[in-house]
């Protein structure tokens, strides 16, 4: 998905597809597919090297269903937290 994103970047509707927004079959969309997280600010993803151990994010993306998971998986063999995941639901306002 990303050699999708990037030969077309920008997008013009990054959301064509979405739930068949914009009459386009959910496989159109450029976004669909599981993504390794290089960077995040989100709260839900930043947090101090600790007990836990390293940390490892990505998200997974159903364009057909419409939602998009942010996980976290922790690699500390020690550690009671051994991940968690974010589910995120949602339906294209506009193409952008």
């Amino acid at each position: 998905a990303i050699s999708l994103v990037a030969e077309g970047n920008p997008t013009p509707e990054p959301l064509r597809g979405w739930r068949g927004f914009g009459g386009a079959a959910p496989d159109a969309c450029a976004l669909g597919g599981t993504w390794k997280l290089m960077f995040t600010d989100a709260a839900d993803a930043t947090f101090r090297k600790g007990r836990r151990g390293a940390a490892t994010t990505f998200q997974e993306v159903d364009a057909k269903d419409g939602w998009f998971v942010n996980c976290v998986d922790f690699a500390g063999p020690d550690s009671k937290l051994k991940g968690f995941r974010v589910f995120v639901e949602g339906e294209a306002l506009s193409g952008t």
